[in-house]
């Protein structure tokens, strides 16, 4: 799937280098969806979901963006190089206004997110969080997540897992592995 369109939008999101000051764009806010840490490559680039949403429609999400989060660099974002692609791809597609499906893909695996508009001007990532025991917790809230590498001799192969911690809708807290 293509990268989110924005040739109908006045958001003009940079595919640099990015200090968190400049992720606010006129007309539009900024807000760090999730997290995602990772057991391979530089230890200091956690993966960013950040979402845009308009000044004038709380319930709106013009963009969503996976890229890198530089923990030595307060947060500095950063688009994924063609190395990290070979490791995964990112496919974005919108449902609705104020949703967006957010997909990363890996060797046969799909995790799949749903971005959601809150309406108050806050973004949530749900999906369906699979537990130890094999059942199965859907629309489980995003709260942490962990990508984890197939290894052959200690060398990152592809991906194993996107462990996470989420909460369901009673507020119970799971920890589980992202359905595939």
């Amino acid at each position: 799937m293509p990268e989110p369109s924005l040739e109908e939008s006045e958001l003009q999101l940079p595919m640099v280098t990015t200090p968190v000051a400049g992720l606010d764009q006129p007309g539009f806010k900024h807000i760090e969806v999730l997290r995602i840490q990772r057991d391979f490559g530089k230890r200091d680039f956690e993966i960013a979901m950040d979402a845009w949403v308009p000044d004038g429609n709380l319930a709106r999400i013009e963009t969503v963006r996976l890229w890198w989060y530089k923990t030595n660099k307060d947060g500095e974002r950063g688009p994924f190089s063609t190395k990290t692609k070979r490791y995964f791809d990112i496919a974005y597609l919108r449902v609705d206004e104020g949703t967006w499906q957010v997909q990363m893909l890996a060797d046969d695996r799909r995790f799949t997110f749903m971005v959601a508009a809150d309406g108050h001007g806050g973004v949530i990532a749900t999906g369906t969080a699979v537990l130890k025991d094999g059942s199965a917790v859907k629309n489980c809230k995003m709260q942490h997540g962990d990508l984890r590498a197939a290894k052959v001799f200690g060398v990152p192969t592809g991906i194993e897992e996107l462990r996470v911690t989420c909460t369901d809708s009673e507020g119970v807290v799971h920890e589980g592995q992202l359905a595939s």
